[in-house]
């Protein structure tokens, strides 16, 4: 049995080439926190059968960030999103070996889920001062101060097959 837990305690940081880079780092330096991870694993031999399964946790490596979104309705609100673009994930696995003196073979499924809110379609455009920095549909480049939001679910499902040799 195995238990892990990490703490990150550093925050990315961009070389600053121009005001992009400023601009991340500046968010990062505000908005980012420490990312935690959990992994809870065990594994039971008998003879040269191996069964095994885990667990992990990983925290959000983000603060709360507040956003200006349409609702529903079509209105420009003020909102406070505590999973905006990553969130929380969970990973779920399980897996059989079998050892054969100096090969071995694994088979492993992993489930990997988060849920997240996804910003889309913000943008300014200022065509007096050659800036394009909204969004474009067939038509034109369309210019807005709000994001529309999108609730995402992402689950990955793996499969692995290891075939392997000690020496």
């Amino acid at each position: 049995m195995n238990v892990d837990y990490s703490l990150g305690l550093t925050k990315p940081r961009y070389k600053v080439y121009g005001p992009a880079e400023t601009e991340l780092n500046d968010f990062f330096k505000e908005d980012y926190k420490n990312l935690s991870e959990l992994k809870i694993g065990a594994e039971y031999r008998l003879k040269q059968f191996r069964l095994r399964g885990g667990y992990a946790y990983t925290s959000s490596p983000f603060d709360a960030l507040t956003q200006r979104t349409y609702t529903n309705a079509g209105d420009i609100v003020d909102q406070s999103y505590s999973n905006w673009t990553l969130n929380d994930r969970n990973a779920l696995s399980f897996g059989v070996g079998y050892d054969f003196r100096s090969f071995y073979i694994d088979a492993s499924y992993q489930n990997i889920s988060s849920k997240f809110s996804n910003p889309m379609l913000k943008g300014i455009a200022d065509q007096t001062n050659n800036i394009e920095a909204g969004y474009y549909s067939p038509s034109r480049l369309i210019s807005s101060d709000a994001s529309v939001v999108s609730d995402v679910k992402n689950i990955r499902n793996n499969f692995f097959l290891t075939l392997g040799w000690k020496f």
